[in-house]
């Protein structure tokens, strides 16, 4: 029985006629009747004795069963194979794909070619496309810009992201060939590579028991690449297109497409926001579409600075410590953990003392440029934890940017929205990283930002970069939920709510010794404590005194009852295993850690949603000037002699009033560089 005969034709009479002659030569022996009331775990079928009734049921449930009900003879389920997915930004379309593999409808034939236009024949056709992990690769790199068009449109399905929402990763799970994944490992969060590998498409199919992929793409390409190539040097495009092996592996992925849609549209039907999160993102990859340009002598001058530098203090590391010099990873061996655990002492730095942020493991405490990074913010230690990190392999920020360069001298990020929230983890390079945020030393002064890093990223030829910010966005959005209005005049115009709570909680003469460090500290208490954060927890992430952290905490109880009214609400929600911010997304919490996940998880999900609420009202001209969002900044490269005009545009579609919150959008300067463009 065709499943598309179902998402296509109207139940008429003489159709559940034949149904039921179907039936009884299909299922001669009778079959399990599922009643018009109970189809939320079945495999629907047909019985030859089901009525009328049961008939229309049975059909209106598998018609919901598309994308598109009755146009799935007209939707096009399809996949690429190509080159290396990086090579995209730097070949041309017929060069990069390698072989297309098609099939209208969720149960049609495969369809394999070596000609992409083939493929682009059978697109001109289609009412919609599904593909699985389409928009930031094979929507973008078939459709192009014209993607953005498709998907305001509402023609395109990307599995991966609709099963983000439709079955969304667990703590822990388990694949078909019984390796563990953890979202979480050694105290460190892992929840973006963790989701990757559950929403895969052959872990997807397996998880729910649908055909998977044939064969492994990398054992293939292992076949025809030098002996002992590295597994990130495997060059794809020596696989023959006429290997039989890969031949199967790419047709294999349309029924594996096909039975992933059927089945995870069988655990959740669709609805406005799932559709509006494929418009989402259809604009992170626009964004990736766009490019970034890049200043590529200003980045290689900063990597040699830092290398000199880096050279000085591993020089000192082996003649104070006794650092190992020799070996395939000395910073890793026995002796090279003593040397670094030392002079992190000789810092002050005792990762013992930090147990609550410092990951640790079998053998002791991390010792990743990534964690030393985090705790070593003295001058001179952080420029230690940024030499040890670089020696592992961590680029600094110039050599990310140097290293995904491409050969139209830009940067061109993935971005995807795998976290809970939805909010954006953006990588090739980590422009999220990119930030203005004070690296603070250990007294809790502000030693320098990072936002020089920024000044490798230009606008493009004939433009000027201009950075928007949603002021105080997340604290606005919780004192919207709540309805806090208390709380929401700190936000008045000519109010600085940091400033006074700065005050309160350091007093004015320590406060004046450094007014930016202590209304900084200030700034991240509120943030930390909006989502619940207490006295002990703040004082030891700010590095401030408990007593000021408990005067701090006391003030915000009294003073904003009904946003702790709410915090409590949410974490009441939270105990059935997930909380729904007021868009509709469903956010999946932690038993042991709701306390503070439920209502960060509305705030930061709701800034995000405020964000593509705006994005989304902008034209498509604006959104192809779009550089970057990170978090509520959006940078825009936008033409000179048009500033005024688009940002006024971009302005009116950020600005908006929800539960008598008002949420302001602030523009920046006119810059040739995002480093003088930020604000």
């Amino acid at each position: 029985m065709r499943l598309s005969f179902y998402a296509t034709s109207k139940p008429s009479p003489e159709y559940l006629a034949r149904l039921k002659v179907a039936a009884r030569s299909v299922y001669p022996r009778g079959v399990t009747l599922y009643t018009a009331t109970d189809f939320s775990n079945a495999d629907l079928v047909l019985d030859a004795s089901d009525t009328d009734e049961e008939m229309i049921a049975m059909f209106e449930y598998n018609a919901s069963l598309v994308p598109w009900p009755g146009h799935d003879h007209e939707t096009l389920y399809f996949d690429i194979e190509s080159h290396n997915a990086e090579k995209r930004w730097d070949m041309p379309v017929h060069k990069f794909v390698r072989t297309v593999q098609w099939a209208w409808g969720i149960d049609g034939e495969t369809h394999f070619s070596t000609n992409v236009g083939d493929l682009y024949t059978e697109i001109s056709k289609a009412w919609g496309l599904v593909a699985h992990n389409g928009h930031p690769f094979d929507f973008s790199v078939l459709l192009g810009d014209d993607a953005l068009e498709w998907a305001r449109e509402g023609r395109l399905f990307d599995t991966m992201v609709f099963g983000n929402l439709a079955n969304p990763a667990p703590f822990t799970f388990t694949d078909r060939y019984g390796r563990q994944s953890w979202m979480e490992v050694g105290g460190k969060a892992q929840v973006v590579p963790h989701t990757r590998k559950w929403l895969s498409l052959d872990n997807q199919a397996y998880v729910l028991g649908v055909p998977g992929k044939f064969g492994n793409l990398e054992d293939l390409a292992r076949k025809h690449n030098p002996p002992k190539t590295k597994k990130e040097d495997l060059d794809f495009g020596l696989i023959p297109t006429d290997d039989e092996d890969f031949v199967a592996y790419a047709r294999q992925d349309i029924p594996a497409l096909q039975g992933l849609t059927f089945g995870l549209l069988k655990k959740k039907k669709l609805d406005d926001y799932d559709w509006r999160e494929q418009m989402c993102a259809a604009i992170n990859a626009q964004i990736s579409r766009n490019g970034w340009l890049v200043d590529k002598d200003a980045a290689q001058q900063r990597v040699d600075e830092q290398a000199t530098k880096r050279e000085r203090i591993l020089a000192g590391l082996s003649e104070k410590y006794d650092f190992p010099t020799e070996g395939k990873s000395p910073w890793a061996s026995a002796k090279g953990k003593d040397a670094i655990l030392a002079a992190l002492k000789d810092f002050g730095i005792v990762p013992t003392e930090h147990r609550d942020t410092w990951p640790f493991g079998k053998t002791g405490p991390s010792l990743a440029g990534s964690v030393l990074i985090e705790h070593c913010t003295e001058p001179e230690a952080a420029e230690f934890a940024q030499a040890i990190a670089e020696l592992g392999g961590q680029r600094p920020l110039a050599g990310q940017a140097l290293q995904f360069t491409h050969t139209d001298n830009k940067v061109h990020p993935d971005i995807t929205s795998m976290q809970r929230s939805g909010r954006m983890s953006i990588t090739k390079p980590s422009l999220g990283t990119w930030t203005a945020r004070p690296v603070l030393n250990s007294d809790g002064s502000i030693r320098v930002d990072n936002s020089v890093e920024k000044r490798y990223f230009l606008a493009d030829p004939g433009c000027v970069l201009v950075e928007f910010d949603m002021s105080n966005a997340d604290a606005r959005a919780v004192a919207a939920m709540s309805r806090d209005y208390e709380f929401a005049k700190r936000f008045d115009d000519g109010i600085d709510a940091h400033e006074l709570t700065g005050r309160f909680m350091f007093g004015d003469e320590l406060y004046d010794t450094d007014p930016a460090n202590w209304r900084q500290k200030s700034k991240m208490a509120a943030h930390g404590f909006n989502y619940g954060l207490g006295a002990k927890k703040l004082a030891r992430q700010l590095r401030i005194d408990l007593d000021h952290a408990y005067k701090f905490v006391d003030f915000m109880h009294a003073s904003y009852p009904r946003l702790i009214y709410w915090q409590g609400q949410v974490r009441d929600a939270a105990r059935i295993g997930y909380v729904v911010n007021d868009w509709g997304r469903k956010m999946p919490v932690d038993e042991d850690r709701s306390f503070t996940q439920a209502p960060a998880l509305h705030g930061q999900s709701s800034t995000r949603e405020l964000l593509f609420d705006a994005l989304i009202k902008l034209p498509n001209e604006i959104l192809r000037m779009l550089k970057i969002t990170v978090h509520d900044a959006v940078v825009f490269s936008l033409p000179k002699d048009r500033v005024d005009e688009l940002s006024q545009t971009i302005v009116e579609s950020f600005e908006i009033e929800w539960n008598g919150i008002k949420f302001p959008l602030h523009r920046g300067s006119e810059a040739p560089d995002w480093h003088k463009a930020g604000h």
